[in-house]
């Protein structure tokens, strides 16, 4: 498989799964940043409530009877089953180290009824609880990688237009990448054979509203040296006899082919690139878009010939050099 073509089309695939893992791996990122942040305001209140329903129910066993007693006990369970929920979501979203620290304000409630509800024992407990709070946060703070600078400071809209403007980017950069010019060099025998040219030299240069093969062709300069192969050729068939004749304008065709591939060298100007054709007159090169004139010189058959194109490169464009501008030999 051509490895011309086969690059692209990977490079392609490959540009789209790393485009699509980082897009993933970004929003997971954030997306996991916001639930440890939700899961840590839970386990911070829910902490705190449970605290002090503890320490209603305290009270109530020494003071409240019947019905109220159960009333607060019930709901002494209830938010205890809530601060079990909200810690065992925060352990499991932290790093393994923060893991032990949330875990370990279960044991506070041992502690806490040994020494009792008093303002030293709340201050003990928040203070853990803001020491635990101020390094989670520390874990997930603010990353110009996982949370850039755009993703806070610009509409939803905007970050539509700069994703859309990045992916247009990468594949305007596939698409020049990826631009080709293809084509095959032949010539039409007298027999009406295609006789292809192998090893045909081929130079691209640069086409513009004064510089084309068209111009080129009816330049003063190749006018002139047209007129001056016509005039020998049709001289040598009235003066020399026909197998001379012969031989004295396959001469001429030779220098007049050479007249031309000189003027046109000097014409065009500095190549852009140049080629060789493969054995089988073939050829295939990468090309940016745009507009190119193309030269070719090789043998094909017997003959020598001299091939002339303008060419439009969009994607993956073809041409077929079959009529050269001259040819020379039997």
């Amino acid at each position: 498989m051509n490895l011309d073509v086969l690059l692209p089309f990977l490079g392609g695939i490959l540009a789209t799964a790393a485009g699509t893992y980082v897009g993933f791996y970004l929003k997971g990122a954030s997306a996991r940043r916001k639930q440890i942040a939700e899961s840590l305001a839970a386990f911070y209140s829910g902490t705190a409530v449970a605290y002090y329903a503890a320490r209603d129910f305290h009270e109530a066993r020494e003071n409240a009877t019947g019905d109220q007693f159960l009333e607060i006990g019930k709901r002494f369970d209830d938010r205890y089953k809530e601060f079990l929920a909200a810690s065992t979501t925060l352990a499991s979203l932290v790093p393994p180290a923060l893991r032990e620290e949330v875990l370990a304000i279960e044991d506070f409630w041992d502690e806490m009824y040994e020494k009792g509800f008093s303002e030293q024992t709340a201050k003990t407990l928040f203070d853990t609880l803001d020491s635990i709070r101020e390094r989670i946060l520390e874990s997930i703070a603010y990353s110009r990688f996982t949370d850039p600078f755009w993703k806070t400071r610009i509409s939803s809209s905007t970050k539509g237009i700069v994703g859309i403007s990045v992916a247009t980017v990468v594949l305007l950069g596939l698409y020049w990448y990826s631009c080709r010019l293809s084509g095959d060099v032949f010539l039409v025998s007298d027999a009406g054979k295609a006789e292809i040219a192998p090893g045909a030299l081929i130079a691209v240069f640069p086409q513009t509203s004064d510089q084309s093969t068209a111009k080129f062709m009816l330049s003063p300069a190749t006018t002139a040296v047209h007129e001056e192969y016509s005039n020998r050729f049709i001289e040598n068939l009235k003066n020399s006899p026909i197998e001379i004749a012969k031989v004295q304008n396959q001469a001429e065709g030779q220098v007049y082919c050479g007249k031309i591939r000189s003027g046109a060298s000097k014409f065009f100007g500095e190549k852009i690139t140049s080629l060789t054709a493969d054995q089988h007159g073939k050829f295939s090169l990468r090309l940016p878009p745009g507009s190119y004139s193309v030269m070719v010189s090789g043998q094909a058959g017997t003959k020598d010939g001299l091939w002339l194109e303008d060419v439009q490169v969009n994607w993956r464009s073809e041409v077929h050099f079959a009529k050269p501008v001259c040819e020379s030999g039997t």
